[in-house]
């Protein structure tokens, strides 16, 4: 019986002591995986952050541009309200002004779309992480997020420049006319005139929206921000009730191995 009772506290301990050194790799192990997370936490947090620096960086340029072409359009309408009166003056000045709207229009307007086709891209893997991080009061609806809102926007602006560049190759045309047919100048300048003038109006309204859309990132970043400090929260919170939880369970188990020895030293009495 002795023998038995001997044998039963030496597995006691033994199991106790299993299962102590079970608790404390646990709590080892619980501690790496907490910073393994938040390891990766911060890595897609980051990756976020930088894709809204190169969304609000290519929409700065864009509008810049926007803002320019607005200028110059507004130069070209009043050239052509004012045209010379002999025919070679009228030819020669259709000439600049097709050159001024190629080199300063043109040109920068096409860049900005490839610009918005990047930020486009960029905006699409941004939604995806966006849509399961956070929920924000920017979004259009509770099923949409602020990173879908913001493609299709970019969407929206890519349109409206092609929209634009259209129009801006037909005024060229129609300058081109003006060269060829300098007895109809004053008609067709009328024409460009009005093309111009709703050019000049959508791109004052691509710049309002543009400033309304960096205020939606604005709201994004800060959505972020208070994402990534609510993941460190729950992730610490967790390993700490976990790490309580395994020591609470290790301190039970150094009782076992108290009880244990106890039984040994009364058998051995």
């Amino acid at each position: 019986m002795n023998v038995i009772r001997r044998s039963a506290g030496m597995g006691v301990i033994l199991l106790a002591s299993v299962v102590l050194i079970l608790c404390l790799a646990g709590i080892i192990g619980i501690w790496m995986a907490k910073s393994r997370v938040d390891t990766l936490g911060d890595g897609v947090f980051d990756a976020t952050d930088d894709s809204l620096a190169f969304i609000d960086e290519k929409l700065d340029r864009i509008e810049g541009v926007f803002k320019n072409s607005h200028r110059r359009v507004g130069l070209l309408s009043k050239s052509l309200n004012h045209l010379p009166q002999k025919d070679a003056e009228i030819q020669a000045e259709a000439k600049s002004l097709q050159k001024t709207l190629e080199a300063e229009v043109f040109e920068p307007l096409r860049s900005a779309q490839t610009w918005l086709d990047s930020t486009h891209a960029v905006a699409v893997g941004t939604s995806k992480i966006s849509k399961a991080m956070v929920s924000s009061q920017y979004a259009v609806s509770h099923e949409d997020s602020v990173g879908i809102m913001m493609v299709e926007q970019l969407q929206e602006f890519s349109d409206d420049v092609v929209e634009i560049l259209t129009t801006v190759q037909e005024v060229r045309q129609q300058l081109i006319d003006i060269r060829d047919d300098a007895v109809s100048a004053r008609r067709i300048a009328v024409a460009i005139v009005a093309r111009l003038a709703r050019v000049e109006t959508k791109m004052a309204n691509l710049c309002r929206r543009i400033e309304t859309f960096h205020a939606k990132v604005a709201g994004l970043k800060g959505e972020i921000v208070a994402a990534r400090v609510t993941s460190r929260r729950w992730t610490m919170l967790g390993a700490v009730l976990i790490s309580l939880l395994l020591i609470w369970f290790a301190a039970s188990q150094i009782g076992m191995v108290v009880h244990g020895r106890s039984w040994m030293k009364r058998q051995a009495q």
